[in-house]
């Protein structure tokens, strides 16, 4: 009898914790930090799923391959950095070549871009941060304009923006 009282014991253990991850699992599903899937702006995709990419190291038929297998993996989203310093490397200058490749690409293979927008050229740093990539510049107006240059440029084919990254972590801004 004991044998039979401790065998149904462990089962009922085990149908609790299994119901409680079944429920956890099923809520992690429908919301995302808080927001209901239903509401939040990923809900307009397949999957609030995506990945962090370096789309800018590949040539082209690499970059196309890359953007099949997010695709292929199930991802909707992906998280590409752009760098200013790359971007507009002097005053009013832009080099958008490599960066209107990676828009036109991700957006041709349905892939939604989230853009970080970060890195300060040499010339807009602070004199005495002039080796420190992720200084904030020295004036915010040129990251601004900058920013206004982007949005100009993709605004109709990417859809979100993250302004900088790690604002709170050294060396960052």
């Amino acid at each position: 009898v004991r044998p039979v009282v401790t065998f149904l014991l462990y089962a009922a253990i085990i149908a609790v914790v299994a119901t409680v991850a079944f429920v956890a699992f099923r809520d992690t599903q429908t919301q995302t930090r808080g927001a209901t899937y239903g509401e939040s702006p990923v809900s307009r995709v397949e999957s609030p799923f995506g990945v962090n990419a370096s789309l800018e190291q590949y040539p082209d038929d690499d970059l196309r391959r890359a953007l099949a297998l997010i695709r292929n993996g199930g991802f909707h989203w992906v998280r590409q950095h752009f760098y200013w310093n790359d971007i507009e490397p002097r005053a009013g200058e832009f080099q958008w070549d490599k960066w209107d490749r990676i828009v036109t690409h991700t957006n041709e293979y349905g892939l939604h871009l989230i853009a970080v927008l970060d890195t300060t050229p040499v010339w807009a740093r602070h004199p005495g941060e002039a080796d420190l990539i992720n200084a904030p510049p020295a004036r915010a107006d040129d990251y601004a304009r900058f920013v206004a240059a982007f949005v100009k440029r993709y605004g109709d084919r990417v859809q979100h923006l993250q302004l900088w990254d790690n604002p709170n972590v050294h060396p960052f801004w």
